[in-house]
């Protein structure tokens, strides 16, 4: 899916994306990361992303920098 940020926590390594489909918004939550990986999205980016259900929210994983 492609998406774009809407809103970013570089020091949490959070982000909230807007999705092409238009529907929820997808969550974002880099707890892969260590310390030396770069959080690399900031707000208006568009990235590309796998988009996951759970429960009630949509999480997004697998996400890649398509356009700054």
């Amino acid at each position: 899916m492609i998406g774009v940020v809407l809103w970013c926590n570089v020091a949490d390594r959070q982000a909230v994306i807007l999705c092409e489909d238009h529907g929820h918004f997808a969550f974002f939550h880099d707890n892969q990361g260590g310390l030396d990986c770069l959080f690399e999205f900031d707000v208006g980016d568009l990235v590309s992303f796998k988009l996951y259900p759970h429960a009630t929210l949509r999480l997004a994983c697998n996400v890649v920098l398509c356009a700054p």
